[in-house]
């Protein structure tokens, strides 16, 4: 694993795109990880290139995207 694979641990969050809308986000102090990532959330997913809809390669479960937030119809 080279520098840009490493996971995600000290940014801030604001760079978190839709990561800081996930139910499943953990923050401790500037460490970011979540249920789907417990050793610290990827690189493409944190950047917004990727978004997580369904498990990525290297993801040990099948936990995806789900909003913290209810959505009114």
């Amino acid at each position: 694993m080279d520098s840009s694979d490493a996971p995600f641990f000290g940014d801030s969050i604001s760079s978190l795109h839709f990561c800081k809308f996930c139910k499943y986000l953990h923050i401790f102090y500037e460490t970011l990880t979540c249920d789907a990532f417990p050793e610290g959330i990827p690189k493409e997913l944190h950047s917004g290139l990727v978004f997580h809809d369904k498990p990525i390669p290297g993801q040990k479960n099948n936990i995806v995207f789900t909003s913290k937030y209810k959505i009114m119809e």
